[in-house]
């Protein structure tokens, strides 16, 4: 692709991956083997995605062991139960979390970008990832949600990877490649158009579960979930006063 610029208005088969075979062809290689790889199909399946509705310690979904009575919704009359808000409590981090897949699906994301062997420490992975996007503002201005997870099968002190959800003027993996392996990433990108906005959404935030939150927030600078400045938007414009006003301006 010349314009190195991905149409999203094109139609793409099921589980096509953009990065390869070309990038092979180029480097003489073929894809590595600690390369993390998962298909478009995977990445929604309704067995890795959050299930919001889940028991979490014996409790009812998000009912925050930190706090006890309910409080009143004066916008709709309801009774909710009272919630610390800290992102190291489960329940309430899981709340967090389907208000922030609805948010994302309200700002309708065209792809999912996966770049690996990003690193282990999320102040440098943070920092490549912005020069990475730096380097290709001049021809490619996309906005995206993201986080970083662990490689499947890492021991302490292992590999990361990237997850994005981006909408924009998304480049092609091959440019992307280069880009990121000149900031001293992994050759492996992967770039795959996102066909059902809810579930790649709650894909993105899977790891917020109790066996894996802790870590989750270790790797992300104990955020859930980080977005590039302009991410948050509702039918194509941008809101401006973050996640919170996107949702209020939907209701």
């Amino acid at each position: 692709m010349s314009t190195g610029v991905l149409n999203v208005n094109a139609t793409h088969q099921p589980n096509a991956t953009y990065s390869w075979p070309k990038m092979a062809e180029k480097h003489g290689t073929e894809r590595p083997a600690e390369t993390y790889e998962v298909s478009g199909d995977e990445r929604p399946g309704l067995d890795t995605v959050l299930d919001l509705g889940a028991t979490v310690r014996g409790q009812t979904p998000y009912r925050c062991p930190r706090r006890v009575g309910e409080r009143l919704i004066r916008s709709t009359g309801e009774l909710k139960p009272q919630m610390c808000g800290a992102n190291g409590c489960t329940p309430c981090a899981r709340h967090k979390a389907g208000r922030t897949a609805e948010a994302i699906r309200l700002s309708q994301p065209t792809h999912m970008l996966t770049f690996t062997l990003v690193g282990s420490a999320f102040s440098a992975i943070n920092a490549v990832w912005t020069k990475v996007r730096q380097n290709l503002r001049r021809l490619f201005r996309f906005e995206a949600a993201y986080v970083v997870e662990c490689n499947r099968g890492g021991a302490p002190g292992h590999d990361h990877h990237l997850h994005a959800l981006a909408h924009g003027t998304v480049p092609h993996p091959e440019l992307l490649s280069e880009k990121a392996q000149a900031a001293g990433w992994g050759m492996g990108v992967d770039v795959t158009p996102v066909r059902d906005v809810d579930g790649f959404a709650r894909y993105l935030l899977k790891q917020v579960r109790e066996e894996t939150l802790e870590h989750h927030l270790e790797m992300n600078g104990r955020q859930l979930i980080h977005t590039t400045r302009g991410f948050w938007r509702l039918g194509g414009r941008r809101v401006s006063g973050g996640m919170d006003a996107l949702l209020r301006t939907a209701r």
